[in-house]
């Protein structure tokens, strides 16, 4: 029994912990607390709403492990994750980081999340790009123009003009993605995506 309670205080100790280190912005600290408080909710949060400035950092690795030592379920289902955990191996292991970030993106689309659905095949375009995978590359920068026509902001516009520029390098046309890129960076209506098509 008092080994029983000893560990109930442990495991309290961890999540109070974890929750100190999050508000402190030490991330690292905060998922070593939740997990060893088996908080799993509250890791996967702290990543969600965290994760990515860790990933700009030189501990890229030790959160790629952090997401590793989740379950496989919560790793395969949160859509979020799984962008941070394929973007996290995109030197390393481009193949999968594709596998993950395509299966992120649909994820979004099922959700309707479309923002962060063309935040992810942005950087799919350009992992294609640089693998070399140019039909990859056509097939995801028209879905990212498709996308972008249903967020219409001002990044998704320059983010949609950047993929057809990419179309149109895959295709030779370097003049014309000279002229897309420029839109790309200037301050034009959201039409100028049909350029790719008066381009075709």
């Amino acid at each position: 029994m008092y080994k029983r309670q000893d560990q109930s205080s442990i495991t309290r100790l961890h999540l109070r912990f974890g929750y100190i280190f999050e508000q402190r912005k030490d991330l690292e600290a905060a998922l070593e607390h939740f997990a060893q408080s088996n908080a799993l909710e509250d890791m996967v949060r702290a990543l969600t709403q965290q994760g990515w400035e860790l990933l700009h950092s030189p501990r890229r690795e030790r959160l790629r492990r952090l997401i590793e030592a989740l379950p496989e379920q919560i790793r395969e289902s949160n859509p979020e994750i799984l962008y941070m955990w394929g973007y996290s191996q995109m030197t390393s292991e481009p193949q999968l980081a594709i596998l993950r970030m395509q299966t992120a993106a649909d994820l979004f689309h099922k959700a309707e999340h479309y923002q962060r659905e063309l935040r992810v095949l942005a950087d799919l375009t350009t992992l294609f790009f640089l693998e070399t995978q140019l039909d990859q590359v056509m097939v995801s920068a028209m879905r990212s123009v498709r996308v972008a026509n249903l967020v219409r902001d001002e990044w998704s516009r320059g983010a949609a003009l950047v993929c057809v520029a990419a179309m149109l390098f895959v295709q030779g046309r370097e003049l014309a993605t000279l002229g897309v890129a420029r839109h790309a960076f200037a301050p034009v209506s959201y039409t100028h995506l049909d350029v790719y098509k008066r381009q075709a």
